[in-house]
């Protein structure tokens, strides 16, 4: 008789005594399933007393016999429950349920730190890369989770994205030790859920991805933002992102998420280019078809009153002038944007196409007359950029944060983008008396200025992962200041890099990142004479330019005329 059959009859016998279980066909399934399930229904492992006992006692044996020919079976797992408001586990993930519940794929933030992810979300996320339908998950978070739900691995990617700017004192309660845990945990629930190909909807994919490239813990990790930028291009191309939506059969409301959705992509990737040094994921005129955000393709209006108690009267919710400046900011920083394209291919450009100086058949000269005409041109649509962009985004305003932070990050972004302009140009090879003076201290000294304000406001932790990015080119020069032979330069040299330093101790708070550049910093400033210097980390080497670097390695070795216990006595007190 064939196990099967063999099967089939003893569990016909026991549907006449009040089981009643289908018979399945399927060996690998059906079987195992039955006979646990005969189990779990009412007799624990061993023969418990129970008024049936005497009917199951030849299924013991039974099982012993099934799990000789066929292996005991995968384990049993109840389905994880989840929140109203999250979409439940797709039919086709049975497979792989067990393995995520051991990495906690399925655990979400209790109720109060998921109130307070989502409120640090729609303040110091969605204004700066507004990737959803915000109404939607409102509804879905405020609702009985009927009308809207909203996808797993979404939401976890919302939850990594906002646990950088919650107050900190909500992640200790929810058990914590640092901020870089909780984001480390976060994101590794996002990940997980995406390499196992969980969600099957390429927009909701898309919009995860982007908010992913907030992790920027692991520069030399293959899978760093860089990578998910690339990801959301892909998915992006096949489902014609960058296609013009004005003409498709589709809601309005869908309109204006395309849209927001490819220039957050576009922004995004041109943001990483230029902050980290990275070259462009996709080329220039790519989406030239796109028309420019304008105010409608933004959600601007008062939201619930019920939505606005249980965010404890959030004022991104109720505030409408508010909504409208936080959408005019992202405006402004798409057209910024296209402008950093044209900056990061001067320099991908000059990079890697400036000839070598006596290589035969190289024209140097030519080169960089076509370079310096090109750049002219950049730099005036530039400045031309600034002069045009809305008077209200100075930095004017410190009583509303939300604003302030934003504009001020949209400043650093524009002096990122000059400052490119100014340092590459001091590597063309070309006569001296022909080249144009570029303010480049003075456009790294505002930055200076703009992370010690923030910082001295309390709210430098607030800005994006690339920040520390920034500081870098900013740190080298004060650095090198400090160390050099110029009273002139010492002292301010030293004062200014003891604040930023103080900025980078803060970002080190949310940063991994943070902490590696500072503790290079420290150790090259701790290293007075005698000592090798401290080699600079790749991650570090690929933010500066070469005269950046030069100028690095040469500080290192200088002997300052300083006071070496006041340069040493530094890192401690930091």
């Amino acid at each position: 008789m064939l196990v099967t059959e063999f099967v089939q009859s003893a569990l016909e016998f026991s549907d006449t005594n009040e089981y009643s279980l289908s018979y399945s066909p399927s060996v690998s399934a059906g079987v195992h399933d039955r006979l646990h399930g005969v189990l779990q229904d009412g007799t624990p492992s061993g023969m418990a007393k129970t008024p049936w006992v005497d009917h199951t006692a030849p299924l013991d044996n039974l099982i012993s016999e099934i799990n000789d020919f066929l292996g005991p079976g995968p384990p049993c797992f109840s389905k994880p429950k989840l929140p109203h408001y999250v979409q439940d586990i797709p039919s086709w993930f049975a497979e792989d349920i067990s393995y995520l519940m051991s990495k906690d794929a399925f655990t979400t933030p209790d109720q109060t730190l998921c109130r307070e992810l989502l409120r640090s979300f729609i303040e110091w996320v969605y204004p700066f890369i507004p990737v959803l339908d915000l109404s939607r998950l409102l509804n879905a978070f405020c609702g009985n989770g009927k009308s809207e739900k909203i996808s797993l691995l979404l939401f976890h990617a919302i939850m990594f994205s906002a646990a950088a700017f919650v107050d900190v004192k909500h992640l200790y309660n929810a058990g914590y030790q640092t901020r870089r845990k909780a984001r480390e945990d976060l994101f590794s629930k996002t990940r997980v859920l995406y390499d196992f190909d969980y969600e099957n909807d390429r927009v909701t994919t898309i919009q995860s991805l982007l908010l992913m490239t907030y992790w920027h813990e692991t520069p030399q990790n293959p899978k760093d933002s860089q990578h998910w930028l690339d990801v959301c291009w892909s998915l992006g191309s096949s489902i014609g992102l960058h296609c013009d939506p004005s003409t498709a059969q589709i809601s309005c409301d869908h309109r204006r998420i395309w849209k927001r959705l490819w220039w957050c992509l576009y922004t995004r990737n041109r943001l990483i280019a230029l902050n980290l040094r990275r070259p462009i994921s996709f080329k220039k005129n790519s989406g030239r078809n796109m028309p420019f955000l304008d105010l409608e393709d933004f959600d601007i209006h008062r939201y619930s009153d019920k939505a606005i108690k249980i965010f404890d009267g959030c004022e991104f919710l109720r505030d409408l002038r508010l909504q409208e400046r936080s959408a005019v900011s992202f405006i402004e920083k798409a057209k910024l944007s296209v402008l950093i394209s044209e900056v990061a291919i001067l320099r991908d450009f000059r990079k890697d196409g400036c000839p070598s100086p006596g290589t035969p058949g190289n024209d140097e000269d030519e080169f960089s007359g076509a370079w310096m005409e090109q750049y002219g041109k950049t730099l005036e649509t530039l400045h031309l950029w600034h002069a045009r962009a809305p008077a209200d985004m100075e930095r004017t305003n410190q009583q509303n944060h939300i604003l302030y932070v934003q504009h001020a990050w949209i400043r650093l972004v524009f002096l990122t983008t000059l400052g490119t302009l100014y340092r590459e140009i001091a590597c063309i090879t070309m006569p001296y008396h022909e080249k144009p003076a570029y303010p480049d201290r003075q456009v790294l000294q505002e930055m200076s200025s703009i992370m010690q304000d923030l910082h001295n406001l309390g709210v430098v932790y607030l800005l994006p992962t690339t920040a520390v990015a920034l500081l870098v080119p900013v740190l080298v020069m004060h650095f090198s200041d400090l160390r050099s032979s110029s009273d002139g330069l010492q002292l301010p040299g030293f004062q200014n890099f003891y604040r930023c330093m103080r900025v980078l101790s803060s970002l080190g708070d949310t940063y991994s990142f943070a902490v590696i550049v500072r503790q290079f910093f420290e150790d090259a400033l701790g290293n007075i004479g005698g000592a090798s210097p401290p080699v600079v980390p790749t991650m570090i080497q690929d933010l500066l330019t070469s005269k950046e670097h030069e100028s690095l390695i040469k500080a290192q070795a200088a002997r300052s005329s300083g006071d070496p216990a006041t340069w040493k006595g530094l890192p401690s007190i930091l």
